[in-house]
């Protein structure tokens, strides 16, 4: 007999194999961490070294900057903030350096940045989030420049791949959602029930009734609709499954976009827990996500947080073709610590008079970490 023999599901006996008895879950750490960082990292550049097309090894070397008007506040508070903001980036990011601004846009934004060390070693942007900027030495494209489109030739409404995905009407989609950190632990624990096994995939809830769910691959989709077929894409939650658990898994909830604007789009939604440990009155999390007419493909995601102390806004480029580098993650999670941090001692200014003027640079820095638009 030649092939190989079936492989059957139960003994003979009618029994299921330990193995593949589907009634018994596989075993979990309760004390185990979100995995979102880990899964995070899995996906980014984590290198501290490259090879020069010459063959010299080269430092890998990040920073960051920041537009001035996502940080309110009197200019001590500011100043607050900055001080903050270096020491964590000094003191947690290995490949940090702290810069000058050498070269901008047209508009004001900082486009190149020499390190102050004696190397003065350049820096481009290779990745910008809202108003933050974040420059490293790897040679990256253009952070903002959108995938190249191809010539159309055909009409969306005759491709057979697009037609196995259900049609879009709309040029955007929009949540709103007010963040506790109860639900967040209910959520949490449906995960771990779940074995982090997600009920029903993103495929399966994109594809019309009765498709296969293997027909709703959102690389397939972009590819055989718009773009040329050199990057990857996938079906990115505008509310994290981490938030919403099985909620999640909803159409309204779902844009196509390329893998690294979802890896990006994870360094902030590992905040989520940390800010809503700081407001246990719970603060509200709008998205919304700009469409390509009469696609679920996605242009432009619009993040903002709002609390009692401030409001954060960051858009992502869905269609980022950079991998990030791993200290992203580390400058968003910063920024957010820093952010906070001053808020409260801004708040012990009013209630108490706390002398804010010990947490302020006696001197001006030699180096940026903000910038104004023209």
């Amino acid at each position: 007999m030649s092939g190989s023999r079936p492989k059957k599901r139960k003994n003979v006996d009618g029994a299921y194999h330990p193995r593949r008895d589907p009634s018994k879950k596989r075993k979990t750490n309760p004390n185990k961490e979100n995995t979102n960082l880990n899964k995070a990292a899995m996906r980014s550049q984590t290198q501290q070294t490259i090879t020069s097309p010459t063959g010299e090894t080269i430092t890998v070397k990040t920073s960051c900057v920041i537009e001035e008007k996502m940080v309110d506040g009197s200019p001590d508070s500011k100043a607050v903030f900055q001080k903050k903001f270096i020491e964590s980036n000094n003191n947690n990011i290995p490949t940090h350096r702290n810069i000058t601004i050498t070269e901008r846009s047209k508009n004001g934004s900082p486009t190149k940045v020499k390190t102050v060390t004696p190397s003065k070693t350049e820096m481009t942007c290779s990745s910008k989030i809202g108003g933050m900027r974040f420059f490293s030495n790897i040679p990256a494209n253009n952070p903002i420049s959108p995938i190249k489109k191809l010539p159309l030739k055909f009409s969306i409404e005759k491709d057979e791949t697009s037609q196995d995905i259900k049609q879009c009407t709309v040029t955007e989609k929009t949540q709103e959602i007010t963040i506790k950190l109860d639900e967040l632990k209910k959520t949490l624990k449906e995960i771990k029930d779940n074995c982090g096994t997600r009920i029903c995939s993103q495929n399966s809830v994109m594809v019309k009734e009765g498709v296969n769910a293997k027909k709703g691959s959102a690389t397939k989709y972009a590819q055989t609709t718009l773009f040329e077929k050199n990057y990857n894409w996938e079906w990115l939650h505008l509310v994290a499954y981490s938030i919403l658990g099985s909620d999640s898994q909803d159409e309204k909830n779902l844009v196509c976009g390329t893998d690294h604007s979802n890896t990006e789009m994870m360094a902030i939604e590992q905040e989520i827990k940390f800010l809503a440990q700081q407001y246990s009155d719970g603060f509200k999390l709008q998205i919304k996500a700009n469409l390509i007419p009469n696609t679920h493909i996605a242009t432009k995601i619009e993040y903002t947080i709002v609390t009692d102390d401030f409001t954060f806004s960051l858009d992502f480029n869905a269609q980022q073709t950079n991998k990030p580098h791993l200290s992203l993650q580390k400058y968003v999670h910063n920024l957010i610590q820093a952010l906070v941090g001053t808020c409260k001692e801004r708040k012990l200014v009013k209630e108490k008079g706390f002398d804010v003027s010990a947490a302020v640079p006696k001197t001006d820095q030699v180096y940026h970490i903000f910038y104004k638009k023209n």
